[in-house]
């Protein structure tokens, strides 16, 4: 990668690290929006934003970049990016479903919840929701 290419990604990534100007959505059906939010209210948000999912979209987009580094002078470069960021943040999403937190905390359920739906795995009940997450096509949003 030559050095002009690895200044402008130090310079957009250090735009982008922390910086709070852009939240990736989920377009989800509305029962599913329903779903993820109580999750999130019970103290389960598998779809935080957190350090793992921020790692994840880091090497995802360094494994973009080192197969194809002048695809930073793409001008749709950024767009290109983003999206490779919403689909990292996507399989987050799908391993923390598919594990039951995984690299989160997650409130247990409660024993009668247990009883009620027959397991004690959380965050997923019928599938439902983790299904539609895996078909979703997440995006980045600038704030």
């Amino acid at each position: 990668m030559s050095k002009d290419a690895i200044a402008d990604l130090e310079k957009m990534v250090a735009g982008l690290k922390g910086s709070g100007n852009f939240t990736i959505e989920f377009p989800l059906p509305a029962l599913s929006q329903t779903k993820a939010q109580s999750l999130k209210d019970n103290d389960r948000d598998f779809f935080s934003g957190d350090n793992k999912m921020e790692k994840n979209i880091v090497k995802a987009l360094d494994t973009i970049l080192k197969a194809n580094p002048e695809m930073l002078y793409d001008k749709d470069a950024l767009s290109k990016l983003l999206q490779a960021a919403a689909v990292s943040a996507k399989d987050t999403v799908v391993e923390r479903l598919e594990a039951g937190g995984g690299d989160i905390s997650v409130r247990p359920l409660k024993p009668s919840t247990v009883r009620a739906k027959g397991s004690s795995k959380v965050g997923v009940d019928t599938g439902a929701l983790l299904n539609d997450v895996k078909r979703c096509k997440p995006q980045v949003i600038g704030k």
